[in-house]
């Protein structure tokens, strides 16, 4: 008597782990996905802390609406090198002071008048 398997035998398997590998891509998708998004928030708001120890450093030269670039908080010590592609160097955080309050917006690129981000920080003056 031979041993080995049928050609049904293998042909099952075959359509088997296809079957699992139908279910399972786009669970293993969706993973990446969500932790790339997880890591561009939280490499945003690293930026925005930065940008915060930068205003409380720079806090007599600062106008209403100030702009500072991720490649000055890094140039200046305040940010460490960033890995992701999603965050170039020309990013910015808006600084903007409406009384004794400072609010902190991620925004692409160091533009005037671009569509901020929903990555906000408000802090009271003198925090």
């Amino acid at each position: 008597m031979k041993k080995g398997f049928t050609l049904v035998e293998l042909l099952a398997v075959i359509v088997l782990l296809g079957i699992i590998g139908l279910i399972a891509t786009p669970t293993v998708t969706n993973v990446i996905k969500n932790n790339k998004e997880k890591a561009l928030n939280h490499q945003k708001e690293l930026i925005i802390r930065a940008a915060r120890n930068w205003a409380n450093a720079n806090s007599f030269n600062i106008s209403e609406n100030e702009m500072v670039s991720v490649n000055t908080l890094q140039s200046e010590g305040y940010l460490e090198n960033i890995n992701i592609d999603e965050i170039d160097y020309n990013d910015c955080v808006k600084i903007t002071k409406q009384k004794n309050k400072y609010t902190f917006t991620f925004e692409e690129k160091c533009e005037t008048n671009t569509e901020s981000s929903s990555d906000t920080e408000e802090i009271q003056a003198g925090e």
